[in-house]
């Protein structure tokens, strides 16, 4: 078998598995906690709060993947929800940073609670070396996909 018909064949099995591990993973946000039904684009703005105490808008817009205006629409819907608080940096008034309150804590601890729990039952069903495959090929996917942003992002800067 050539290369370019290999890497056919790869491109066609991950295309496969595309669709069901996004359905997997869109399982593993809960959409309705403490009676407040959740966008996963609000799950994940939640998980990503939750990993550090204040973030910028840019930031946390590039950590949920998603463009700052959309970024803009979630945090108003937490700060509706009293999930977050927005607040200008006081060294720099052109920032924004955006914190999780108290309520915001207690509901991304459980977020997170929920898709721990649903990963386990998935990671304890697959032996030791099939794990490591997995993991690995997944840190080594997203290490590729960020590597390419990045390469793109320069060259649209470079022109």
């Amino acid at each position: 078998m050539k290369s370019g018909d290999k890497i056919s064949e790869y491109i066609d099995r991950v295309e496969k598995c595309i669709p069901k591990i996004i359905k997997s993973i869109s399982l593993f946000m809960p959409k309705e906690i403490a009676g407040l039904r959740l966008t996963e684009s609000q799950v994940l703005t939640l998980s990503s709060l939750f990993g550090r105490e204040v973030w910028k808008m840019t930031e946390l817009s590039e950590s949920v993947n998603i463009n700052l205006s959309a970024m803009t629409g979630v945090v108003d819907s937490l700060v509706r929800n009293e999930l977050v608080e927005r607040k200008r940096d006081v060294k720099d008034r052109r920032r924004v940073l955006v914190h999780l309150t108290s309520r915001g804590k207690k509901i991304a601890r459980k977020i997170r609670t929920t898709r721990k729990r649903k990963i386990r039952n998935i990671i304890e069903y697959l032996n030791e070396d099939e794990r490591e495959a997995i993991i690995s090929g997944f840190e080594k996917a997203v290490k590729a996909i960020s590597t390419r942003a990045e390469t793109k992002k320069q060259e649209a800067l470079n022109g």
